[in-house]
């Protein structure tokens, strides 16, 4: 026997048309001679077969009662739903009436029915601001409504002041602190930047592959904060009145005069916190994937370099891209022997890498494709501040 469709399976079924922003699009009505949506709106309800009439009469018979109950709840909740009958003449029963169709006639007991009355008025009100305050917007509110619904009217206002602002002051050179916009602060921009970027889009008539960065603050032309570089200077006679830990922007790192013959790149800030002292070299630490910044750094290539990772598979990557940037770079203490004295502090690598490498020595491959296979154990990950600093002192004695 086929399934019987009750009013639950009749929600269902209105509320996939709900989610397809119909009766939002509707609502809006841009265009006042397009029937997004028509009405009355009609759905067949699955009928039983004749054989299934009899065999489960006990269960038409509910359903039947059912619809009948439904109706008078219609009726009773001012919901201008009907049911339409379908006439029968069994062999058995005789001429009976099984509901058919049920019929919702208007918009308002659509809404109604699926209870989204509160998801209506608030995108009411949102297309009231949208009205008064940028009106253009009501055109991406109609290709994409469930993106509006997500805020409520007093964030819309504030997102069409900031989006505004920006469409009309392109590249304004300063920081988003500085945006003086009523009620609306940084946070607010960090929070809301998904339906920011949507926005000032459709208002610069642009696309996201129009943009080269995914970054706010660089696609619209604001003042990023700026990206630095921590090292320490490890020979006291070089300090820099007075001081050897410093942290400054890449850009003035780029230009550093020092005069050093080593510089040592390690990924574990306390472990460059911590780092021996040694005759005119310098440590810089903390940078994880973002070695790439150091690329501007062209004094650096003047320098004897060492790359310190962790032990893992990530930990080789991060010293292939450095190379690939320095191609003179030695690695420190990533062996496999280091690996194998160390085995009490092993720990698990959350998501290896698999990546061809290209920018290896031979023992570097060598001890990746160990790693890689899981030849000491699954997954293994041995971290820079795990290794006794007795083998950092005697690598650096070695020197």
């Amino acid at each position: 026997m086929k399934e019987l469709q009750y009013s639950k399976d009749i929600k269902e079924e209105l509320n996939k048309v709900w989610n397809k922003g119909l009766i939002l699009r509707q609502k809006l009505s841009i265009n006042k001679d397009q029937i997004i949506i028509k009405f009355p709106y009609k759905i067949k309800l699955k009928q039983p077969a004749s054989k299934d009439r009899v065999d489960n009469l006990d269960k038409i018979m509910d359903w039947c009662k059912h619809w009948k109950e439904q109706y008078d709840l219609f009726d009773k909740q001012k919901l201008n739903i009907s049911i339409e009958y379908m006439p029968i003449n069994d062999r058995i029963l005789g001429k009976q009436e099984l509901p058919a169709y049920i019929v919702v006639n208007d918009i308002n007991s659509f809404i109604h029915y699926i209870k989204k009355e509160k998801e209506i008025k608030q995108f009411e009100e949102i297309v009231t601001v949208i009205f008064d305050e940028c009106s253009n917007l009501l055109n991406l509110m109609n290709d994409k409504p469930f993106d509006f619904l997500k805020y409520d009217s007093k964030e819309w206002h504030k997102i069409i002041q900031v989006s505004v602002w920006i469409a009309n002051n392109p590249n304004p050179n300063i920081y988003l602190r500085e945006l003086e916009i009523p009620n609306v602060d940084t946070k607010f921009i960090e929070k809301h930047d998904g339906i920011l970027k949507k926005v000032i889009n459709f208002l610069l008539n642009k696309d996201e592959k129009d943009f080269a960065t995914n970054n706010f603050e660089e696609r619209y032309g604001f003042k990023r904060k700026p990206v630095t570089v921590h090292f320490r200077i490890l020979d006291k006679d070089l300090d820099i009145n007075g001081l050897t830990d410093l942290e400054i922007p890449i850009e003035d790192f780029a230009r550093l005069n020092i005069s050093v013959k080593k510089a040592f790149i390690i990924e574990n800030k306390i472990t460059g916190l911590s780092f021996p002292n040694v005759k005119s070299a310098i440590v810089i630490f903390g940078l994880g994937f973002g070695l790439d910044r150091l690329k501007k750094c062209g004094w650096l290539n003047n320098l004897e370099l060492y790359y310190w990772g962790d032990l893992d598979t990530n930990g080789f990557v991060m010293l292939d891209q450095f190379r690939s940037y320095f191609p003179k770079a030695k690695s420190m203490l990533m062996t496999s022997e280091i690996v194998k004295e160390h085995k009490d502090m092993w720990v698990k690598e959350e998501k290896q890498s698999i990546r061809e490498l290209t920018h290896l020595t031979a023992d570097e491959a060598n001890t990746y494709k160990e790693l890689k296979e899981n030849k000491h154990t699954n997954n293994l990950r041995l971290e820079q501040e795990r290794i006794n600093f007795s083998f950092v002192k005697e690598f650096l004695n070695s020197l």
